[in-house]
């Protein structure tokens, strides 16, 4: 399946999942902000005072742990990263249901699905000009 069809049948699922249940979503959402920021808030000084240890000290700071907390501090920035594309799939589902919502829950793109081939590929505005 390519990317334009949603990826695999669990995103899909995921996102209807959340499409249909806006205030889980919606809590879900900020558990994830709130988690994101706690894991990455002192992540920028941390790395930067384990560059300096391991710049000031070398091969000496890496025997002593600084390499293995150079990887922990990598790890935690990928789960921040995990709980970051959460937090953006919940604010595109919740604009989604938003969007529906106010639209009557028909979106453009089913009102052109409905379309026979033939009407689907003339605009609008297009006008028979036999009937001119």
């Amino acid at each position: 399946m390519s990317v334009k069809d949603g990826g695999n049948g669990s995103s899909t699922s995921l996102k209807k999942f959340l499409v249909r249940h806006p205030l889980f979503t919606f809590l879900l959402m900020g558990g994830c902000f709130l988690v994101m920021g706690i894991i990455s808030l002192n992540l920028v000084y941390l790395f930067h005072a384990n560059f300096e240890f391991i710049s000031e000290y070398g091969v000496m700071a890496l025997r002593e742990g600084g390499l293995i907390q150079f990887i922990g501090l990598a790890g935690s920035g990928y789960v921040a990263l995990v709980f970051y594309v959460l937090f953006k799939a919940c604010e595109k589902a919740l604009v989604e249901w938003l969007t529906e919502r106010q639209l009557g829950k028909h979106t453009p793109s089913d009102a052109l699905d409905k379309l026979s081939p033939s009407k689907r590929n003339q605009s609008p505005n297009h006008e028979d000009s036999a009937v001119r």
